[in-house]
């Protein structure tokens, strides 16, 4: 191994602050200890420099995906949409800065209905949610709930945790689990769907990663809004399960290479900047 990325786990993430207070990220874990165990240098702290420069030190993986699928935008444009708690999309065009931002919620509130409302933790396939009815009135109030926010944006379980769900849960809890979970898989396709109308186009190619890319009936309802066809990510030689953990090594070695990011159409940073500090074994 010649080097970790060591991104750590995301306790908490709140890039626009109240009054009075800093934007602040903190991600948990031990980068030198890595860096000990290892024996070679750990790149971490990936958001902070990114925060300090004016961005919301998320979405990264749009950095990344700059460099790993640069070869696939040389004529028309790719949309890279994830799925994972939150959603998030990438847009790589040729000759461009990367595009990239947070389009809302992804699997966190189908996740936690199931888990509230059954014995599983996630809906596996979409199977549940596909033999529901959408509920429109409960559609119109998650719309009222959720308000997007321009790019660019970051979202977090701070937007889409217990609170929320709880409130869902309280005021539609007499319908049955299938249509309630209809009706979250549906809003959640359309706020993607609604979130691709600010980038420059929606492209022909469109890819899908994380979770949300093995939730059949969530892919289905993508594609009906969308009017595109959307393929795995893997069709472009990285797994949608590896994808997060493959950014990461790449940043990891561009901060060691010193290669600097625009993302001022990501983040919103507005300098150019390496993304990590180094620990050193």
């Amino acid at each position: 191994i010649d080097a970790v990325g060591f991104h750590g786990q995301t306790i908490a993430h709140v890039p626009v602050a109240p009054v009075g207070f800093a934007p602040s990220t903190l991600q948990l874990g031990n980068p030198h200890a890595c860096a000990r165990v290892f024996r070679c240098p750990v790149v971490f702290d990936f958001r902070r420099a990114d925060l300090l420069s004016g961005g919301q030190g998320a979405p990264l993986v749009p950095a990344a995906d700059s460099l790993m699928f640069h070869r696939e935008v040389q004529c028309h444009p790719i949309a890279i949409q994830n799925i994972g708690g939150v959603g998030n999309v990438t847009y790589l065009a040729p000759k461009s800065a990367p595009i990239g931002f947070d389009t809302g919620p992804g699997n966190m509130v189908l996740d936690q209905v199931m888990a509230a409302r059954t014995n599983k933790v996630f809906d596996r396939g979409g199977e549940v949610a596909a033999s529901g009815v959408v509920i429109r009135e409960m559609l119109n109030a998650l719309h009222r709930w959720h308000q997007p926010i321009l790019p660019p944006v970051s979202y977090g379980r701070e937007h889409f945790g217990p609170p929320f769900v709880n409130r869902l849960l309280t005021e539609w809890g007499n319908e049955s689990t299938a249509d309630i979970m209809a009706t979250v898989s549906e809003w959640t396709a359309t706020t993607i769907t609604n979130a691709f109308q600010q980038l420059p186009s929606i492209p022909e190619r469109i890819f899908m990663a994380g979770g949300g890319a093995k939730n059949s009936d969530l892919i289905a309802r993508l594609e009906r809004l969308l009017a595109r066809r959307i393929q795995p990510l893997d069709c472009l030689g990285i797994t949608s399960d590896a994808r997060e953990a493959v950014a990461f090594a790449v940043l990891a070695d561009a901060r060691l290479r010193g290669v600097e990011f625009d993302l001022r159409r990501v983040t919103g940073s507005q300098v150019p900047l390496g993304l990590g500090a180094i620990a050193l074994p």
